[in-house]
């Protein structure tokens, strides 16, 4: 049985190599044997950036398209056609998030709990995150949306978050970095990182 060439969370070691100012590569390795898998790592120049699910791999290259390889589960390999113009990349357990230079974002894989299905009219985002099965917008405002899975206490946003300038999202739990006024010129911007739970304090 080939050997697939994809991540695999808690065994595989997987980093971009730059070989020079335009050229990158992928390195990938698994000591797990899956019975589908669907692709290979790309090879060449211009990826730009990377992300990994459960047993799949994306990688965004600098002309704004999305390759993606590993096994393929749900569709989240399954990369809409025609999809370009792509800025940043994010993947959950099943499904894959794709934000696009105009602001909006483009989803797809397994969709049980809605963690594919963007929210209709959601634009000037700059930032996105998947988690298992829930998914994440920042949007230019400092606002977060969030849809998909909503454990209560644990990935639904607080009410009245606002000032976020990073997200991040775990299997069941997410994260915001909230810019913060107690800054003097000369110093780090300093920030306070607040979990998605309702008894979090500023």
């Amino acid at each position: 049985m080939e050997r697939p060439r994809h991540h695999l969370p808690n065994a595989v070691s997987s980093r971009v190599l730059p070989h020079s100012k335009t050229n990158s590569h992928i390195w990938c390795q698994t000591r797990f044997h899956v019975s589908r898998s669907s692709g290979h790592a790309p090879s060449g120049s211009g990826v730009t950036a990377i992300a990994a699910g459960h047993f799949s791999s994306m990688a965004l290259r600098s002309d704004g398209t999305v390759t993606a390889w590993g096994m393929e589960r749900s569709g989240d390999l399954t990369i809409p056609a025609g999809l370009s113009g792509v800025i940043s990349i994010a993947m959950g357990g099943f499904h894959s998030l794709a934000l696009k230079a105009d602001g909006t974002v483009v989803a797809w894989g397994n969709n049980v709990f809605g963690q594919s299905a963007v929210p209709v009219g959601l634009t000037g985002v700059v930032a996105i995150a998947a988690g298992f099965q829930q998914s994440l917008a920042l949007k230019s405002d400092g606002t977060v949306i969030q849809w998909g899975e909503s454990r209560p206490g644990d990935t639904s946003v607080p009410t009245g978050l606002s000032g976020v300038v990073a997200i991040a999202s775990g299997d069941y739990h997410s994260l915001a970095l909230k810019a913060t006024a107690r800054w003097r010129p000369g110093e780090t911007t300093p920030a306070v990182k607040r979990r998605f739970r309702p008894d979090s304090q500023e």
